[in-house]
């Protein structure tokens, strides 16, 4: 299922509508005249709604109407409903994939149009057949169907997309929640994330810990909170679910440190690491960067890869960074 995250809602319970309202407030990003089409679709029947609808609907009642349970469970039930629609994993490096970045707004859309079949979009980050896009905007240019922005991106451009590729789009082009522009994520970059083999706990104070754990739990200290996160991640086939689901159980994390007020941050790279791909790095550093930009309350962010093939795996990715944007000479080895 596509909305796989919303399984724990399912039979709404009361106590979770405020992580309900957060989490869809975070994924789903919908149109600007989504409270006119709301107004449109307010009394239809769910069953006969399309899954941008379904989105708009669910957004719109968690944010703006009184919550009825029922209604909100089956909308809930519906968009369980839809299939995966996620992308391979791709090998591409984040040399590779910024270099494609630069170019996205040069294609000329309607030769892409005529030769490719999936199109994704890099500010909602949903993915859809070519033939959904039905709007374009005054310069002609192609909007999606979901966001109705003009940031679109074809399945046989330069490289194969997947969704660590959109995110690192959405990075480049757009601005965070606190209106952070790429450049300002470098420099926050440079002033607060570190890449360390080993770190001394005795000169923290008041901070988090994410790492690995059998299950999944949060331990409360007097001067730090643990995450302990499931090995699970570690998969020989990854797709973008796979690099969702770092980001979302990461976001979970990040979510009850801004909460808290915690300044710093320490993460075992050991969870995100594959010994086939850096995909799953990837993820980890792109919602490091993320939480960057949108949580004011961050400073530090220390990422530990304890042996050798974590140490390399994030080397090689940081120095892609670097030999591109010389501004991301943040990390300190």
């Amino acid at each position: 299922m596509k909305y796989w995250w919303l399984k724990k809602y399912k039979g709404l319970k009361i106590r979770l509508i405020p992580d309900l309202i957060r989490d869809v407030n975070t994924y789903f990003i919908l149109p600007k005249n989504y409270k006119e089409r709301y107004s449109m679709i307010k009394t239809s029947d769910i069953s006969t709604l399309e899954e941008e609808d379904l989105k708009i609907m669910l957004f719109s009642i968690l944010n703006h109407e009184r919550i009825k349970n029922n209604r909100v469970i089956l909308i809930i039930d519906a968009l369980l409903k839809i299939p995966d629609n996620f992308l391979p994993e791709v090998s591409y490096t984040v040399s590779e994939m910024l270099e494609e970045i630069k170019h996205l707004r040069e294609y000329n859309e309607e030769e892409k149009l005529l030769s490719n079949n999936v199109s994704a979009c890099f500010h909602c980050l949903e993915v859809f057949y070519v033939d959904k896009i039905k709007y374009r905007n005054k310069k002609g240019q192609c909007l999606c169907p979901y966001c109705k922005h003009s940031t679109l991106y074809f399945d046989n451009d330069f490289l194969p997309m997947d969704y660590n590729f959109l995110r690192l789009a959405k990075l480049y082009f757009e601005n965070t929640a606190l209106g952070c522009s790429y450049q300002n994520i470098q420099r926050l970059l440079k002033k607060c994330v570190c890449l360390k083999k080993q770190i001394d706990f005795s000169t923290l104070h008041d901070y988090a810990y994410i790492l690995k754990g059998k299950k999944q739990d949060t331990i409360l200290d007097s001067d730090h909170i643990r995450f302990f996160l499931p090995e699970t991640l570690l998969k020989k086939q990854i797709t973008s679910r796979e690099e969702f689901e770092v980001e979302y159980q990461l976001n979970e994390c990040f979510f009850l440190i801004e909460k808290n007020l915690i300044s710093t941050v320490v993460l075992d790279t050991s969870l995100f690491t594959n010994s086939k791909s850096s995909s799953l790095n990837l993820s980890c550093l792109l919602t490091v960067l993320e939480n960057l930009g949108r949580n004011p309350y961050l400073k530090s962010v220390f990422l530990v890869a304890e042996n050798s093939l974590q140490f390399s795996l994030f080397s090689k990715m940081i120095a892609d960074l670097e030999k591109k944007s010389p501004l991301l000479n943040n990390f300190s080895l």
